[in-house]
């Protein structure tokens, strides 16, 4: 080899070493550029970690809210049978409570609101209540009887226009004994020709009347027709535990003890069975056996003597 061929072969020899150190550090460069994007891509998604955090907290805020439910849920449902019956009759009778307050079921029940509704009847009022009875008693088909009665009261009973009023729209309603094709008109004792006198009695008199009469129930002897003012005013428990209301046991009250008047005994007409309305006749304040309340004469009540 020439003496100035050496050099050269260390110049390529240099050359060649610069060239692939410069791929070693251009290699390391991108290496390193490379990192960094993907740490700057790395961030990027720990950012997006966050909003995942976040939501991943919210995600815990609601499975603790659901949590919190289903506890609440799990402990309603751990409660017996009987338990959650009770609170769901307590909600009943709250509900019943509060509608009662504003709603028709109290006012049924309630002595000093009805008679409050019930006022004095005006003679234009007595009118049309006596028409639709004298209808209703004609297409009956029944022996037309038309009686005229009396009211009055013994003892502190309260008023007794309230008391007359009552007596008056239950003795007329078409649903009771004009079916039987009776009606009735209110006289005035003093005119002397009452066919039977209606009276509100204080309990405690009662006895008086008769011996068979108690001063725990209404009565009648003769011509007259006596109900009890305790009655009138309470009615009686099993009579509204069955589902009766006081307004209703007023009407049943009057038209059964008129019943008496009408040649009707009591019990004549037993229950029909569990759920059935009971007779009229039925001593209902004294039990109901089954039966449900009843105030208006039944089919087969429907006579007079």
């Amino acid at each position: 080899m020439r003496p100035d061929a050496a050099p050269s072969k260390r110049t390529f020899r240099i050359r060649r070493a610069l060239v692939f150190g410069c791929a070693a550090v251009l290699v390391v460069v991108l290496v390193v550029v490379g990192c960094a994007i993907g740490g700057v891509f790395g961030r990027g998604g720990t950012t997006g970690g966050t909003g995942g955090a976040s939501t991943s907290s919210s995600s815990k805020g609601i499975g603790k809210t659901g949590k919190t439910a289903g506890a609440a849920d799990g402990a309603k449902s751990d409660k017996k049978p009987e338990d959650r019956s009770a609170d769901t009759s307590k909600s009943a009778a709250q509900s019943g409570a509060k509608a009662g307050k504003t709603g028709k079921p109290d006012a049924d029940n309630d002595a000093s609101a009805l008679d409050k509704a019930a006022g004095t009847l005006t003679d234009a009022k007595r009118a049309v209540i006596l028409k639709k009875a004298e209808e209703a008693a004609a297409a009956s088909g029944k022996a037309r009887v038309d009686l005229t009665y009396c009211v009055a009261t013994k003892g502190k009973v309260g008023d007794l226009d309230t008391f007359a009023t009552q007596a008056y729209e239950a003795l007329n309603d078409t649903r009771g004994w004009p079916r039987a094709g009776v009606t009735f008109t209110q006289g005035d004792a003093a005119d002397g020709n009452c066919d039977f006198t209606l009276i509100l009695s204080e309990a405690r008199y009662l006895p008086e009347y008769d011996a068979g009469c108690s001063a725990e129930y209404s009565c009648r002897v003769g011509d007259d027709v006596i109900i009890n003012w305790d009655r009138w005013r309470t009615g009686t428990a099993g009579w509204l535990k069955a589902g009766g209301t006081l307004r209703r046991y007023r009407e049943m009250a009057v038209n059964h003890e008129v019943g008496h008047r009408l040649g009707h005994i009591d019990n004549e007409t037993p229950c029909a069975g569990d759920g059935k309305p009971a007779a009229l006749m039925q001593q209902q304040s004294k039990g109901l056996n089954g039966c449900t309340p009843n105030e208006w004469p039944l089919d087969s009540e429907l006579w007079t003597q």
